[in-house]
């Protein structure tokens, strides 16, 4: 596996994140996790607390009815951007273009926190 070099600060920053998981009871263990989980959490944790109403509708939307059934079952540790290029390939060869496009904008965002996590645990 090619691992990236991490500055100290970096690795700082990673660990007062975990640390505040921990302190706040947020932390997942991700060998277990996943991504159906990690979003759950996220929507419960993050989405409804710090965004406005409709916007978490919105993402809630987004993960229960195209992200959870088409990558739910990925295991955290093991998801990779190459995932999403293949849940892109087959939204569009299903004849779902304008799906693609109408819901990729929003769903970056929920999408690239469980990546980001996944980072942090090979630092």
């Amino acid at each position: 596996m090619n691992r990236k070099m991490w500055s100290n600060e970096e690795k700082v920053a990673i660990v007062l994140e975990i640390l505040h998981q921990l302190d706040n009871g947020t932390f997942m263990k991700p060998g277990k996790t996943t991504l159906a989980e990690f979003l759950g959490k996220w929507l419960k944790d993050y989405a409804w607390p710090n965004l406005a109403p409709r916007t978490a509708e919105g993402y809630e939307h987004i993960i229960r009815r195209h992200l959870v059934p088409g990558l739910g079952n990925t295991a955290l540790t093991q998801l990779k951007p190459e995932h999403l290029q293949r849940y892109y390939s087959e939204r569009l060869v299903s004849g779902a273009p304008r799906g693609i496009r109408t819901h990729d904008p929003r769903f970056r965002r929920p999408m690239l926190c469980p990546l980001s996590y996944r980072r942090i645990l090979h630092f």
